[in-house]
């Protein structure tokens, strides 16, 4: 609480003992949905009590809450306020009350899900299911791509337990933890070396950008060095760089651990320039953070990446 806030008057507040918390969910399912059908649906009542619910909640909040325009229900600006932060407290809320059962790995059945990263889903997630074949040998392990964007919501059911890659600014209710640190280095074949300075900026380069881009954050350090490279092919995944060097050469910047897997007739070599290297993080919403499997794997992660 701020000073500011010290000052607010509480004359206009709500009394929360006149509100059921069951109409609080009613109104999550309604303003998720925009319909009162399909929130009586989504959440096991019929539409005469969701609607009976809804009509109690805009009396007591003295607010429409949602009106029907162009067809549809719509949120007033109200209602649109309140949206994500009553979202975020009835998660918090289940969290809470949600009984706490220990979470045995030998026992233990079914899919765990994750989202990864290409460079993940090569570099760690062998070895993860090797470690989890040894010590949960029942559990099954679901892997879904995120193309660098953080899927909140399925973080904040469980449906995913953790999301496993590079993230720029993880923000609250999310949590980070980093598993590992990681270099770049320079692949090619092995014709093109050395790798001097000057061939770095002669040679065609193959870029991974999964957004399409055609520059990166190497591009931005040659700039400021007054210089520029060829990006001769952008390629939306790591695995495609090695036979897209074998078949027409070039040089590639590319996370260290994943350049050493390219095989035969490629070699890795540092970088002429410093490239800074990035962390591998694993992510999970503050939801789910007391979840026995998702505290299980996480420090299975942890293990592996020790070992890598």
């Amino acid at each position: 609480m701020n000073i500011d806030d010290a000052n607010i008057s509480n004359d206009d507040s709500v009394s929360l003992s006149s509100i059921d918390l069951n109409l609080l969910v009613v109104l999550d399912a309604v303003l998720t949905e925009r319909s009162v059908t399909r929130a009586a649906r989504r959440i096991g009542l019929s539409q005469p009590a969701t609607s009976n619910a809804l009509a109690r909640l805009r009396h007591q909040l003295a607010d429409p809450l949602l009106e029907r325009r162009a067809g549809s229900m719509q949120p007033t600006p109200y209602a649109e306020r309140l949206e994500q932060p009553l979202r975020d407290l009835l998660a918090r809320l289940s969290s809470v009350l949600a009984p706490q059962r220990t979470f045995d790995p030998a026992t233990a059945r079914g899919p765990v899900t994750v989202a990864a990263s290409d460079y993940v889903s090569r570099i760690i997630v062998p070895p993860l299911l090797e470690r989890m074949a040894r010590e949960a040998p029942h559990l099954d392990l679901v892997v879904r791509a995120h193309g660098q964007q953080l899927p909140t919501d399925d973080l904040a059911t469980g449906a995913i337990l953790l999301a496993l890659g590079f993230f720029w600014g993880v923000e609250a209710p999310l949590v980070s933890s980093t598993l590992m640190n990681e270099e770049l280095a320079c692949l090619l074949p092995e014709a093109h070396l050395p790798l001097t300075w000057d061939r770095y900026l002669e040679l065609p380069h193959v870029l991974v950008s999964q957004s399409g881009r055609v520059t990166g954050h190497v591009d931005s350090l040659l700039r400021a060095r007054g210089v520029r490279r060829r990006v001769r092919a952008v390629v939306p995944h790591f695995l495609a760089v090695p036979a897209v060097l074998r078949r027409v050469g070039g040089v590639a910047t590319l996370p260290a651990r994943l350049a050493h897997t390219a095989g035969d007739g490629l070699v890795t070599v540092a970088p002429p320039l410093a490239v800074p290297g990035f962390s591998v993080s694993a992510v999970h919403h503050s939801r789910m953070a007391q979840d026995g499997a998702l505290r299980w794997l996480r420090d299975q992660l942890q293990q592996v990446c020790r070992d890598l």
